[in-house]
């Protein structure tokens, strides 16, 4: 594979001041392909499973230049990324951002997956055990109650009209309900419905 994003084998009249840094011309010019992408993550971070954290490799520009020692002196092994206003952590790469789940995918499976689920809802929390990929309606099925719950247990309301407890679940636009006499066997019944709806992604929490 052409090694595009080896940056010390660009010659430096193709190399572009940007930021402070150079960045090869073919980053800035050339639309980054999914193959290519995983390759620039890979050289750009390095990712401990265990901790879920991101830290920044060293970078070279061909020679000792003043912007090589300040960028490695600022950031080398430094943790990569901020806590966004949507609660996750996101890394810019060049002049594009990216979550640092899809960078720690990128680099664990060689691919970014359109939608990635942390199984305890911390956004925050990118371990590799916390970390699997899913769909848009699976990823849904993850969540914890709503905030105007009444009742207490997900899934679970109060009709005035039929004056009884309903358990309503969904997945993929269909929507599946019962009445009970009690908001208990309601949130059982979701239980019940939910591990065969949901699966691995069922939370009842």
């Amino acid at each position: 594979m052409k090694e595009l994003f080896k940056i010390e084998n660009i010659p430096v009249e193709k190399k572009l001041k940007v930021n402070k840094f150079l960045i090869p011309i073919e980053v800035i010019q050339k639309p980054i392909v999914q193959v290519e992408l995983i390759e620039l993550l890979k050289e750009l971070f390095t990712y401990d499973k265990e901790t879920g954290f991101l830290y920044y490799k060293p970078r070279y520009f061909g020679e000792l230049s003043k912007p090589q020692k300040a960028w490695n002196s600022r950031c080398l092994h430094k943790q990569a990324g901020y806590i966004s206003s949507n609660g996750y952590i996101r890394v810019k790469v060049f002049k594009k951002y990216y979550y640092a789940h899809q960078i720690a995918f990128a680099i664990m499976k060689d691919y970014i997956p359109y939608f990635i689920d942390h199984k305890d809802e911390n956004k925050v929390n990118n371990k590799w055990d916390n970390l699997r990929e899913a769909t848009r309606s699976k990823n849904g099925c993850n969540k914890g109650k709503r905030t105007d719950n009444k009742s207490g247990f997900k899934g679970v309301y109060w009709s005035k009209r039929s004056q009884r407890w309903i358990m309503e679940i969904s997945l993929l636009g269909v929507r599946y309900s019962s009445s009970h006499t009690s908001k208990e066997d309601a949130y059982n019944a979701y239980c019940e419905i939910a591990e065969k709806l949901h699966g691995e992604f069922a939370n009842v929490t």
